[in-house]
């Protein structure tokens, strides 16, 4: 907390801070602290305790919206990542499927399709 009224208040993290998940938790620990730390000590909150509360909880709202941004600016590459590769391998599925014709047949008409894809990969390898 400030040592005097006058000494501006500092905070121990800044929303600036925030560029991960594991970051953002970080900011938000050392920030929770330093409120309650301003609001229990004395008997009343100061005013320069008030002025820090404020600062605090600004920044907490503005880590929320920087995390919102670094969510938001990741998962698009990542839902894509997961696309090809789900892409991928259902080509390369429908390419074994063309080259097995016979098998996948008789598979789909002798086992029901709960166990059908474990069956057929017993059968047909």
């Amino acid at each position: 907390m400030p040592a005097s009224q006058s000494d501006p208040p500092t905070l121990p993290a800044l929303a600036e801070e925030v560029k991960d998940l594991d970051s953002f938790m970080l900011v938000m620990n050392k920030l929770t602290i330093c409120v309650n730390t301003a609001i229990s000590e004395g008997k009343s909150v100061s005013a320069a305790n008030k002025k820090l509360i404020n600062l605090a909880m600004e920044d907490i709202r503005r880590s929320t919206r920087n995390l919102n941004t670094v969510i938001a600016s990741t998962t698009p590459s990542a839902l894509g990542e997961i696309k090809e590769e789900l892409l991928s391998c259902v080509k390369n599925e429908m390419a074994d499927f063309k080259k097995d014709g016979d098998c996948l047949t008789s598979a789909a008409i002798l086992c029901p399709s709960s166990c059908f894809h474990l069956w057929w990969q017993d059968s047909c390898d």
